[in-house]
């Protein structure tokens, strides 16, 4: 079993939107299932099923740079869903199809300025890890 891979090298690209630059971190998603409760009047006892899957969000924290933040903005404000592909040093990929939710940033004193990005996982059907 290997030992893990480093992130550097990593990528993120929109099918439409393009290669997003100046990456300085990458949440994956965390996804979650609901809780059917399947629980009857005479069950001393609560009983569930798996329910709905929900694939999460990725949060990408970014250097500012004017001209994609301009880029973001475009794709945040059309509301429209595009494959979103994650590329690892070692060249395997994770990809899904999600848009952008939220677009965030800070003006530090004496720092950089920053931007974060909220993509949410349209549907947990388009994930898809390579191998």
């Amino acid at each position: 079993m290997a030992d893990g891979i480093t992130s550097i090298g990593t990528t993120l690209s929109g099918a439409s939107t393009g290669a997003i630059g100046n990456v300085v971190s990458i949440g994956l998603p965390n996804m979650t299932m609901t809780d059917v409760d399947i629980t009857e009047i005479t069950d001393t006892m609560a009983k569930f099923i798996p329910g709905v899957i929900d694939a999460g969000e990725l949060t990408v924290g970014l250097h500012y740079e004017p001209d994609q933040a301009d880029t973001l903005l475009t794709a945040f404000t059309a509301r429209t869903a595009e494959v979103w592909t994650i590329t690892f040093s070692n060249s395997k990929t994770f990809a899904f199809t999600g848009y952008i939710k939220g677009m965030g940033g800070e003006v530090e004193a004496d720092g950089k300025v920053t931007q974060e990005i909220t993509l949410k996982v349209a549907n947990s059907t388009s994930l898809a890890f390579s191998t």
